[in-house]
């Protein structure tokens, strides 16, 4: 998995069947095994990423909707959060968003990186919480 450059190992150790993440720029070295390599009983790797293994899960999928400018909706039409994204053109510059999602903190950092270009509309509590970031963000710039 790479993920923001950083390539990752998603693995077991031979002592348990527990699915760990090594970073290979850790590892100093390795070793050729004769055996195959196994996979923990029922484990698959789609379904770890879409669970949220890579993205520090809060436990729940969200019905995300957000208001980008025409940009960032440009694209979101051509790289798709969801299978069930659809994205609606409210006005010449802005688009509406939906799209079911891991609520994650790397969610929340990716909705901050896009400033002003992008208002969360539901669910309420991630709006508050993004509210709150700007907020405090603001609060560092007033004495400019």
């Amino acid at each position: 998995m790479d993920r923001d450059g950083v390539i990752y190992l998603v693995a077991s150790l031979a002592e348990d069947d527990a699915i760990r993440q090594f970073v290979l720029h850790r590892i100093k070295s390795a070793q050729v095994l004769d055996e195959p390599a196994t996979s923990p009983r029922g484990f698959d790797l789609d379904k770890y990423i879409e669970e949220g293994g890579f993205g520090w899960p809060t436990g729940r999928k969200i019905r995300l909707v957000a208001i980008f400018d025409r940009g960032p909706a440009d694209t979101l039409a051509e790289t798709q959060l969801s299978p069930d994204q659809i994205i609606r053109k409210l006005d010449e510059d802005r688009f509406e968003l939906t799209a079911t999602v891991q609520e994650t903190r790397e969610l929340q950092w990716w909705l901050s990186s896009f400033g002003p270009e992008v208002e969360v509309v539901e669910p309420k509590s991630l709006r508050a919480l993004m509210r709150k970031l700007v907020t405090s963000a603001a609060k560092r710039y007033r004495n400019f």
